[in-house]
């Protein structure tokens, strides 16, 4: 082989690998006044988790502790996804959960979620 054709193999293996690349992401989440305001009410949230909604898969899952999460992960290219955050109360002795959705793109770097006016409380 001679220099040119090895030069030109080697840029096209480092494009390919450039394209392969998945990028990071990071959200921070913040539910910690709804978290404490609900709590006198017997209302927990329990956990959170991005839905893929062309998919419908669940990408990522995780728990809330004090009202406040961070999830992190790896995508290829930025979608459209439901932020489903799950809660829980007792009624009537039974304990009951709820999922309030909202919707949110996905993309990588960090992403900072203020929920403490947002989320609507069990009732």
């Amino acid at each position: 082989m001679n220099k040119k054709t090895i030069i030109t193999m080697m840029l096209a293996l480092v494009a390919m690998a450039g394209l392969a690349q998945t990028k990071n992401y990071t959200i921070q989440g913040n539910l910690s006044e709804v978290a404490k305001a609900t709590a006198k009410q017997g209302v927990s949230f329990d956990s959170v988790t991005i839905v893929n909604t062309v998919t419908n898969e669940v990408t990522t899952r995780c728990t809330i502790q004090d009202g406040v999460f961070t999830i992190k992960g790896t995508i290829d290219k930025p979608f459209c996804a439901m932020l489903c955050i799950w809660s829980s109360a007792s009624v009537n002795g039974d304990r009951k959960s709820k999922k309030s959705r909202l919707p949110i793109i996905i993309e990588p770097g960090d992403i900072m979620f203020d929920g403490n006016r947002q989320i609507p409380v069990i009732s």
